[in-house]
């Protein structure tokens, strides 16, 4: 699908509060005027506007060492110094919003590039640290006295297990906090709490603690407080991450006590103090020795060091304008160039995705329940099953996603030959070079996203003509207009991420990212977009990277309160999860049924929370994967060059230097480095996403290179192309490093690009029948769930469920059995009689006497009988009563194998799924070429989910060369089995090809035999169900493939 691209009428621009000319000057000045001492050009640049104000945001202890130190005379001491210069080269060269170092600026979309600013045009926003709200609010909390004036609500991470109720949550001291899953026993008078709590919202202390009534107050006020120290119980000091700023939320709820606590008059005071736009030095101390004292009058510990004010800056100018012509160019060269930007990354929901599929099939589930990992399957752990061809097979691990053959490696090794041949420090890709990958893989030509954005650095040409790139490598017509746009290491979905904390200090900002949250919402006009609310505890200061206003309508809180209404919130309790055949996480609604989308619109790392925490965010994740060049295995090499398409600069050169790689008689200086890897003047020190900028003809900067490949061993250095270009945001002869943030959007029919971009089919909403979905015990159908061990089913199935079906059949109890094998999450039969009327009781006392035995003896640990859902979606309303007679007859032949066999080998179970399979496909009357088809397309997906590497698929294909002689040659026993279930399912296979035929569905009738098939699978494998279904459809393509090939026959 051809897709066109728009913007959303704004742009963010980051950028350091210091231009990078006047450091560069400076620099030079001093090195022609003053060379050999650095001390006086550092205490100059320190003396800077707003320098010390930003040293103490970012560091008060090196403000306080600096400080006593400065009046001194003489040299600074070297590890002062060169700590101080690290903050000016920061300070001059890093983009990233930090403090009153950088910050950043909303633009529009224009005709032409455009700026204008002054002095006055920087404003600043400051607030109290996230941790420092969180400790006091903390503490209050636990006060017996305060605690009377407080309303509680419940743990929204609380879920009910048999005679539990199960929640998060936080353990450890607020340096050291960790999430734990903790479980109170179900009683009635909690259950009667519970209950009320879930109708009115919330209650307040004397509430709670009447509810039991006024004899027992003393006990059930120290029942009440129990709850609440096991975070049971939350109370309105718990602090929102979305909506109010900290803060405000917090001075709002201190001022509703009945009571007036010194601590209040505090924070209102520091709120004053940093309301002041843009903040100065007196001011911003004062707050500063104002937390302090807040923190000690809650009798916590003060720790001199930690500055407890957080400031971001901001760029109002009178205009800033991107032009529409440069933005659209980008976002279509991005566009050309996507198949190569695929940024393959491991992700722990494949681990999930495939352990799900195993034990729920195509189940919804709980999501509470999946992710508790004493009930469920968790979000990270697993244990593979004992099923020795299954052994024998490579399949990938989470630590291996993403490892082996990649589908451009051959281009990489092209474009780096390019390299070492041309001597060029600049290779070009072609759009040949990306036509031919597309031709053999063409499915990497994919959608961006409805919702995108680039991020990168744009550079202009540089008005004089002495520029060392073009020298060497002039501007050709492939770079229309000379510019270029660095692209940072990812770009990817929604851009809210980048904006989400700076929306409260910046309402051009928030208006911009709500108007763009909103039109993402209307992409998905069927779905709900709703926010992940959660603070995490790692980092400490985790709550100055979350805070946000509301920004989408619907939020899911997780262990913090949401900001939006109760009618607006998805609690976790409400939500199911399923996953697709093609490995996608479909999470519902109970309530509406409508899919939900987990969104994040902050920048914390995932890989820092706890597994509920990360399972939202990596299913966010999953829709949002992120775009960017990679160089593999050829990223340690000592050089890389710079890789650009047209104007785009998709990787910069870079450099790997490692400490052990240096010659023995070589000394380690700048010096020595430059000349061994050939390094250009100006450099970056990139470490994560951070990157220093380093003029290596600066001794200052030349000690921070020496220092950083002494201490790490080895570093990585990145190209400056500031170097040779003019940076594009330039005002007044300033010239600024910036960043440029375009959110951007894919214009298409909706549904279709949606489609296209998710690549999934969603389970679909219960549909409107008059067909009977639901039978409770005893109404037409008897339902149990028998739980046992897989390795004890087999012999559960032939020893005592057929000797009840034939007890059953024969007395006239019953008219039809059918089972099948599931996990929720623990692995049971799930064993279904269509019962006799008023039979029910017999049946019932004749399966307790059956099933006794085993209950005794341990083997069975459980049994359950429950409502029959049929699953009217999957098989059709008008088709259910067929497909289970189906069932019956294909769950006999499984139990007559298990009869009639003495001794079920695994091999021999394989040949009996080949066989049964391919006689099914044969009663539905597939022909040798639609069995190709199908079972091809199975087996690819199948294989897909698994990873599947070319080490799989050799090992597959040895396995076919070893087995298929026996799994092809079939028993009298096999063959006399599947005769009989083709006999008994004659009738109902033509009513079913007749109801398609009317609908002339072939897509629908392939989707019904699959089902059909994958359930006759279900039966015959114990465990592990969905990789021997892997196996068999991949003997089966290559069976009929070899067959139609004997017969000449052409798809």
């Amino acid at each position: 699908m051809k897709s066109s691209f728009d913007h959303h009428s704004f742009f963010v621009v980051r950028l350091p509060y210091r231009p990078i000319n006047d450091l560069i000057n400076q620099i030079d000045s001093h090195a022609k005027d003053s060379p050999g001492s650095y001390t006086a050009l550092l205490q100059s640049l320190l003396e800077q506007h707003w320098f010390e104000e930003a040293l103490f945001l970012a560091s008060p202890s090196l403000h306080a060492t600096w400080q006593t130190e400065k009046s001194k005379t003489g040299e600074l001491e070297p590890s002062l110094a060169d700590a101080l210069w690290r903050y000016v080269f920061r300070s001059y060269g890093r983009a990233t919003p930090y403090g009153l170092f950088a910050g950043l600026g909303v633009g529009t979309i224009g005709s032409k590039r455009q700026l204008d600013f002054d002095s006055h045009s920087w404003q600043t926003a400051s607030r109290p640290d996230s941790a420092t709200l969180a400790a006091v609010s903390h503490t209050l909390a636990q006060d017996k006295a305060v605690r009377s004036g407080l309303h509680y609500r419940l743990n929204n991470s609380l879920y009910e297990v048999i005679d539990q109720f199960r929640f998060s949550e936080r353990s450890g001291t607020p340096l050291k906090s960790k999430i734990v899953l903790s479980s109170i026993t179900s009683t009635p008078d909690l259950r009667k709490l519970v209950e009320r709590l879930r109708q009115k919202g919330q209650l307040n202390y004397a509430t709670l603690t009447n509810l039991y009534g006024s004899d027992l107050q003393e006990e059930v006020a120290e029942y009440i407080n129990a709850l609440i120290d096991d975070q049971f119980l939350i109370s309105n000091l718990s602090i929102p991450i979305t909506g109010l700023d900290m803060c405000t939320y917090l001075l709002d709820q201190l001022k509703s006590l009945p009571f007036k606590l010194p601590v209040t008059t505090v924070l209102q005071a520091v709120q004053t103090n940093l309301g002041q736009s843009p903040i100065d030095k007196e001011k911003l101390f004062q707050a500063q020795r104002l937390l302090q004292q807040a923190l000690s009058q809650v009798d916590l510990p003060v720790n001199q060091s930690d500055s407890l004010v957080q400031t971001d800056l901001f760029l109002r100018p009178t205009r800033l304008q991107l032009d529409k012509p440069t933005i659209f160019q980008i976002a279509n060269q991005f566009n050309q160039v996507l198949p190569l930007l695929l940024f393959k990354h491991n992700s722990p929901l494949q681990d999930f995705c495939a352990r799900f599929k195993e034990r729920f099939d195509k189940q919804e589930v709980d999501l509470l329940t999946v992710l508790d990992p004493e009930v469920g399957i968790g979000f990270t752990n697993d244990t593979l099953s004992s099923h020795p061809i299954l052994a024998d097979l490579p399949f990938a691990s989470t630590s291996d996603t993403g490892m082996g053959t990649d589908p451009i490696d051959h281009l990489r090794e092209i474009l780096y030959s390019r390299f070492l041949l041309d001597g060029r420090k600049e290779v070009v890709i072609t759009q040949n070079d990306i036509n031919t990958v597309l031709k053999d893989q063409p499915h990497l030509r994919v959608a961006t996203p409805p919702s995108w954005y680039v991020h990168g650095e744009l550079f202009e040409p540089r008005a004089s003509t002495n520029n060392p790139a073009h020298s060497t490598e002039p501007v050709t017509s492939a770079y229309p207009d000379g510019w270029r746009f660095v692209l940072n290491s990812t770009s990817g979905g929604s851009s809210a991420f980048f904006f989400g904390r700076f929306c409260h200090g910046d309402e051009n900002l928030r208006g911009a990212v709500e108007t763009m949250c909103a039109w993402e919402q209307t992409q998905y006009s069927e779905d709900i977009l709703a926010e992940i609310v959660h603070w995490p505890v790692s980092p400490r200061r985790a709550g100055n990277v979350v805070s946000r206003p509301v920004l989408r309508p619907y939020e899911i809180p997780y262990l913090t309160p949401e900001g939006v209404s109760s009618e607006q919130t998805i609690s976790l309790s409400d939500l199911l999860v399923s996953v697709t055949d093609a490995g996608q996480v479909i999470l519902r609604s109970k309530k509406t049924y409508q899919r939900v989308r987990p969104q994040l619109s902050s920048a914390h790392n995932p890989a820092l929370g706890d597994e509920v925490y990360q399972f939202l965010v990596y299913v966010h994740l999953a829709e949002n994967y992120p775009f960017g060049w990679s160089w593999k295995t050829l990223s340690q090499l000592p050089s890389l060059p710079r890789l650009v398409y047209q104007n785009l600069v998709i990787s910069p050169a870079q450099w790997t230097i490692r400490k052990e790689s240096i010659p023995s008689n070589q000394v380690l200086t700048a010096a020595s480095l430059r000349k061994l890897y050939s390094l250009p003047r100006y450099v970056q020190l990139v470490e994560g996403d951070n990157k220093l900028l380093l003029d290596l003809e600066f001794e200052p900067a030349q000690r921070v290179l020496v220092e950083e490949v002494t201490k790490q061993g080895k570093i990585l250095l990145k190209e400056w192309l500031g170097e040779f270009y003019q940076p594009w945001l330039s005002h007044d002869n300033k010239q600024y490093n910036s960043e440029l943030v375009i959110p951007l959007k894919t214009v298409a029919s909706q549904q279709s690009l949606v489609r296209e971009y998710t690549h999934s089919v969603e389970p679909s909403k219960p549909k409107e029948t008059s067909i009977q979905r639901s039978f409770p015990p005893g109404q037409d159908w008897l339902y149990f769930k028998v739980y046992l061990h897989e390795q004890v089913s087999d012999q559960f199935l032939a020893t005592v469920l057929q000797p009840l079906i034939q007890q059953a059949l024969k007395k006239g109890w019953c008219t039809n059995v059918f089972f099948v094998r599931y996990a929720d999450p623990e692995n049971h039969l799930r064993i279904r009689f269509k019962t006799v009327p008023k039979k029910d009781g017999k049946l019932l006392e004749l399966a307790h006497k059956a099933f006794l035995p085993y209950v005794e003896s341990g083997l069975v640990n459980r049994i359950q009988l429950d409502t029959y859902q049929r699953e009217l979606e999957r098989y059709e309303p008008d088709l259910i009563e067929f497909s289970e007679a189906i069932f019956c007859a294909d769950s006999q032949l499984v139990i007559n194998w298990l009869t009639q066999t003495e001794t079920q080998l695994e091999a021999d179970r394989y040949a009996l799924a080949l066989l049964s399979i391919d006689t099914l496909l044969t009663d539905f009357n597939y022909s040798l070429s639609d069995k190709v088809r199908l079972t091809h397309r199975l087996q690819q997906a199948f294989f897909h989910e698994q990873s599947g590497t070319k080490e799989l698929k050799r090992k597959l294909n040895d396995l076919y060369r070893e087995y298929r002689t026996s799994f092809f040659t079939h028993s009298v026993t096999h063959i006399q089995l599947v005769k009989e279930r083709s006999r008994t399912i004659q009738s109902a296979v033509v009513s079913i090809q007749t109801y398609f035929k009317m609908t002339d569905s072939i897509k629908g009738y392939d989707q019904f035999v699959e089902a059909i098939l994958h359930m006759a699978l279900n039966r015959l494998f114990a465990g592990q169900n969905r990789r021997h279904e892997m196996i068999v459809y991949h003997f089966l393509t290559r069976h009929y493939e070899s067959l139609q090939s004997r017969s000449g026959k052409i798809l």
